[in-house]
């Protein structure tokens, strides 16, 4: 796209997150999901560019960025959705922000990030209106797309007792988005 073809040399920037959220094509955020790195890989970055414009009704500059998208991976086809931000590793974060990285390389990192190392639940569709502001919003109300299996520790026994341990274990994790933010 031609509007994108000096911010995507010359600013790009990253968009810190702990998750996001996605509707699904059919009905957007009347069925919205939280979208969040398994493991607790939080925060992470996504591909963005900035650009500053001039806007016309008040005649004030106003700074923007928007988010890369690519295709989705197969966890976000399971929300019947066909794009997904462009999630980053650390190192290619680092390449994505060094203003000496070649374009070539830029562009080799607009792809999907693994399904296997992200996962989704349910939340309410009242994440839509704008003047709702509560933890409550990005509770599950349903299932995670994917079963997660906490890492389990070293002191567990194996053999014959090691299977019951692992399911008392994965039983405890009941962690939520909501559990694992941060107050700034």
């Amino acid at each position: 796209m031609k509007a994108f073809r000096k911010p995507i040399r010359s600013q790009r920037c990253l968009v810190i997150a702990s998750g996001f959220i996605q509707g699904t094509a059919a009905l957007g955020l009347s069925k919205p999901y939280l979208i969040y790195l398994r493991n607790h890989q939080n925060p992470f970055a996504m591909a963005g560019i900035w650009d500053t414009w001039l806007n016309p009704a008040t005649g004030f500059p106003e700074n923007s960025f928007s988010i890369i998208t690519t295709t989705a991976n197969s966890l976000l086809r399971q929300i019947s959705n066909s794009r997904m931000p462009v999630i980053l590793t650390d190192s290619e974060a680092k390449r994505w922000i060094n203003s000496e990285t070649p374009l070539s390389r830029i562009t080799s990192m607009l792809n999907h990030y693994d399904s296997k190392l992200m996962n989704a639940y349910p939340i309410s569709p009242r994440i839509k209106n704008p003047e709702e502001n509560d933890k409550q919003l990005i509770q599950p109300i349903g299932s995670r797309l994917l079963i997660e299996e906490k890492n389990i520790p070293h002191g567990l026994p194996k053999g014959i007792g090691y299977h019951k341990a692992r399911k008392a274990y994965q039983a405890t994790d009941n962690t939520t988005m909501a559990d694992r933010i941060k107050p700034i």
